[in-house]
């Protein structure tokens, strides 16, 4: 996500193609207005890269609001604009969607393990869940759904 940051700020300065392109996608939006104020940064290449972050978490929250491996992305992104005198920030936008609820991590099955006649085991789901409760050839030490074998679960 925060290289698509990087690589424009590259095309704009790097692709004269790229950066013509993009002066005709910005003097089509202008409605009247004086292109001069929004052509001239991209010829003398003096513009700011903004990460916005639509987010439903506490923007005061900073980067801490990002999981580990985007904090280090975002910090190699910036880290070579910065090589390049490219200014940026990063933003957390409020997100006015409704707040989704986020699904159960695991689905628990409680299981009970029943030593047999001959000496084996067997795992079976406790009934009342929607699992057939016997679990056919379960060989010792093996695990069944999400609960570790020799363990019933809550």
């Amino acid at each position: 996500m925060f290289n698509q940051g990087v690589n424009s700020a590259d095309l704009i300065q790097l692709e004269p193609v790229s950066r013509e392109k993009m002066k005709a996608l910005v003097s089509g939006n202008l409605n009247g207005n004086d292109p001069v104020g929004f052509l001239a940064p991209l010829d003398s290449f003096d513009f700011k890269v903004i990460f916005g972050i639509i987010t439903h978490k506490n923007n005061q929250g900073r980067s801490d609001n990002l999981p580990l491996f985007s904090k280090i992305s975002l910090m190699r992104s910036i880290q070579q604009l910065d090589v390049r005198k490219i200014p940026s920030v990063l933003v957390f936008i409020e997100d006015q969607s409704p707040k989704k609820h986020g699904h159960p991590k695991h689905e628990r099955i409680i299981v009970e393990i029943f030593e047999l006649d001959n000496g084996k085991t067997e795992v079976r789901a406790v009934d009342g869940q929607g699992y057939d409760p016997a679990v056919p050839k379960s060989p010792v030490r093996s695990k069944y759904g999400r609960a570790p074998l020799g363990h019933a679960t809550d």
